[in-house]
């Protein structure tokens, strides 16, 4: 089982992003409190429950394909590389296109 960086329950026995794990990665994105108190933002809140909701709504194959992403936006983000998002869902575009059969 592979383990990552400092977090030690990120991935699953079997190699998946667990919900803990992308709780944390999301709040930790928000900063820090507005106020003095501990709370995270009401914005925040609303989020992770919604996302808590959906992961639980899904079938596992798309709770687990969004979980990745999510990962991968937040990593990308942290190295400010998010303009690859952008190229990545362009050239699939072009792919798509490319794979399309022809016009009869």
């Amino acid at each position: 089982m592979m383990r990552s960086r400092g977090s030690p329950d990120r991935i699953n026995s079997q190699g998946l992003l667990t919900k803990g794990y992308l709780r944390r990665r999301i709040a930790s994105q928000a900063g820090p409190p507005r106020d003095s108190s501990s709370e995270r933002s009401p914005l925040v809140d609303a989020l992770l429950e919604k996302l808590d909701t959906k992961l639980r709504e899904w079938g596992p194959e798309i709770a687990e394909q969004v979980r990745r992403q999510i990962a991968e936006m937040i990593d990308l983000a942290d190295r400010d590389l998010l303009d690859l998002v952008r190229s990545r869902s362009v050239e699939q575009e072009v792919v798509d296109l490319i794979d399309e059969p022809a016009p009869r």
